[in-house]
């Protein structure tokens, strides 16, 4: 799938500053995380610099920050705003109004 992205389409620039709103206030930092088993030819490149890297945030935030960083969003683009975060599994439409 290609994703085309317009930072000049304002609902594209309301969806992505949604979805990154959603972890304000996460420190950035770098931590280890397992990659899948590589093939003698992936692991020469990774070891030259020619593969692809990783890295992953350990989430810092709360239940309740995340919660309250959602209800922000939500009140700032005219939604109901959610009670309650059964997971963190998130959905962000995009719709050009």
């Amino acid at each position: 799938m290609k994703i085309k992205f317009d930072a000049n389409q304002h609902h594209q620039r309301r969806a992505w500053e949604s979805a990154v709103g959603i972890f304000k206030g996460q420190e950035l930092d770098k931590t280890l995380f397992s990659m899948p088993s590589l093939t003698k030819h992936e692991f020469e490149a990774y070891l030259t610099g020619k593969g692809e890297r990783g890295y992953g945030n350990r989430l810092c935030l709360s239940p309740e920050e995340i919660l309250e960083n959602v209800q922000n969003i939500q009140l700032r683009n005219g939604l109901k705003q959610t009670k309650e975060l059964k997971s963190l599994d998130f959905t962000i439409e995009m719709e050009n109004h």
